[in-house]
C-alpha cells in the first residue's frame, strides 16, 4: 500500500510585494493492493498531483485568493483494499478573502 517512490516539489514567487504565486507537484509511484501481502496482484497506477495558488494583500489587514488543486483531475485511488477504494478528489476551485483583525 506504500508506493516504493514519492518526489515532491513546491516553487513560490513574489512578483510585487502585494502578491505571491505559488505551485507544487507530486509524483507517487505504482503501489500494491492492501491485503495482498505477497504482492502478487498487480499494482494500482501511480499518479501526478498539480496544485496552484495565488494570494493578493489587498490591504493589510484583508487579502484575496484563489487555488486549483489536483489541476489534471487525476481519480488514481489513494487507498485500495480488496472489495473497496478511496479516489482521489477530482479537480476542485477555490477562492475567497481573508481578513485579520
Amino acid at each position: 500500500m506504500v508506493p516504493e517512490h514519492t518526489i515532491y516539489g513546491s516553487v513560490s514567487i513574489k512578483p510585487i510585494p502585494s502578491i505571491s504565486i505559488s505551485t507544487d507537484a507530486r509524483y507517487t509511484s505504482a503501489f500494491y493492493n492492501g491485503g495482498d501481502n505477497d504482492n502478487v496482484q498487480e499494482t494500482i497506477q501511480g499518479r501526478i498531483e498539480w496544485n496552484m495558488r495565488i494570494d493578493w494583500n489587498v490591504l493589510d489587514e484583508i487579502s484575496w485568493y484563489a487555488s486549483a488543486d489536483n489541476i489534471l483531475n487525476s481519480r488514481t485511488p489513494v487507498w485500495v483494499f480488496y472489495g473497496g477504494w478511496y479516489p482521489m478528489p477530482g479537480r476542485t476551485f477555490e477562492t475567497g478573502l481573508k481578513w485579520v483583525y
